[in-house]
């Protein structure tokens, strides 16, 4: 039979040990961090950018991004950069977003189209990621 020892006060509240010290230094515990860049990629893409965002659009190969806003207006093409962790990416900034409701793209590799077109609403407000009680 083990022994235990009540001294008659309370355990301190004490963060969980997996809490990292410098993870609550940094974010101060309460503090979510907010993403300035939003990351497209096939694997996890935008659908609705949220008002003041960056967006990146990303591969794991070279590739040239043909977009257009509201139906393909002011067409152009940007060609992708090394990103880190090996990828190519283009970003586009927000401020450049901010007067138009859809970004419309595909992109062009050196085998040729991609063969699909995307579009990202650009959100004038807000979005709530939060997912919906089950219960």
């Amino acid at each position: 039979m083990g022994h235990r020892c009540n001294s008659g006060t309370r355990p301190r509240a004490r963060a969980p040990i997996e809490q990292l010290k410098l993870v609550t230094e940094r974010y101060g515990g309460s503090k979510v961090p907010v993403a300035k860049a939003w990351h497209w990629r096939d694997e996890v893409q935008v659908f609705v950018l949220e008002s003041g965002r960056d967006l990146l659009i990303e591969d794991r190969v070279p590739f040239t991004l043909h977009l257009g806003f509201d139906g393909w207006h002011a067409a152009r093409d940007e060609i992708a950069e090394l990103q880190p962790l090996g990828m190519w990416g283009v970003r586009l900034r927000h401020q450049e977003l901010a007067d138009y409701r859809d970004l419309d793209f595909t992109r062009h590799y050196a085998s040729g189209w991609e063969g699909a077109n995307h579009r990202v609403h650009l959100a004038r407000v807000p979005v709530n990621h939060s997912l919906p009680h089950a219960g």
